[in-house]
């Protein structure tokens, strides 16, 4: 089982071809397609494990995105990492 770091480098490796770890994530983020995936990543893994009082806060943050770029994947369905 991949942890939820591996889960968004794996992301950040298909979007940009480099893994470049925490500092390429922090360079990347302006990037549409990875910001949505991130606050994605982010708020499955919260709601896998039951998180509800975190899954609260980063909600706001990914349905932002969400709206923002016009994205439509419920961050309750199971998507492979490298998406």
């Amino acid at each position: 089982m991949k942890t939820l770091l591996q889960k968004i480098q794996d992301d950040l490796f298909l979007i940009k071809g480099s893994n470049k770890g925490i500092l390429g994530i922090l360079l990347y983020s302006y990037n549409p397609e990875f910001s949505f995936l991130f606050w994605y990543r982010i708020c499955n893994y919260h709601y896998e494990y039951n998180n509800k009082y975190y899954l609260l806060f980063f909600r706001i943050f990914y349905r932002h995105t969400s709206i923002k770029y016009r994205y439509e994947i419920p961050y309750q369905c199971k998507i492979q990492s490298g998406l």
